[in-house]
């Protein structure tokens, strides 16, 4: 069961919970099935506005963390149908959550195409920065 409702400060807060039949279960205690709930509960709102002017652009910070594999490449194939419709996804994530069990196997195998990366951000030099200028 999924609730919206506002704080004092009306901003939204968002709630999860899980029930067998009548019975709430405990998946709800965990961090996984509430990321996942939010994902979808974003994409739903987006899609129901796909022939409305509405903003057409998702952010998602630190989408892929420890998650497993398959959930990893499930939702990277959602991303990938939701962007063929127009929707910009904006994704963050560490190059650990990209490994793929694969890599060994197939090292040219990447978890995005480089087409689909719009920005790799490191501590390696300026090119690396969001905004481009000096750290203080």
């Amino acid at each position: 069961m999924l609730s919206l409702s506002t704080n004092k400060e009306d901003n939204i807060e968002f709630a999860a919970g899980f029930y067998d039949g009548e019975i709430k279960t405990k998946e709800d205690l965990g961090n996984t099935y509430k990321r996942w709930l939010c994902i979808a509960f974003d994409l739903a709102v987006i899609a129901s506005y796909d022939q409305e002017r509405f903003p057409s652009i998702i952010f998602h910070d630190g989408t892929f963390e420890s998650q497993d594999i398959r959930k990893r490449e499930l939702l990277r194939e959602t991303y990938r149908e939701f962007a063929n419709k127009g929707i910009q996804i904006i994704v963050t994530t560490i190059s650990s959550d990209l490994f793929t069990p694969e890599a060994s196997l197939y090292p040219d195998k990447k978890f995005f195409e480089d087409d689909e990366i719009v920005l790799s951000l490191h501590d390696d030099g300026q090119d690396g920065l969001l905004f481009k200028m000096p750290t203080w």
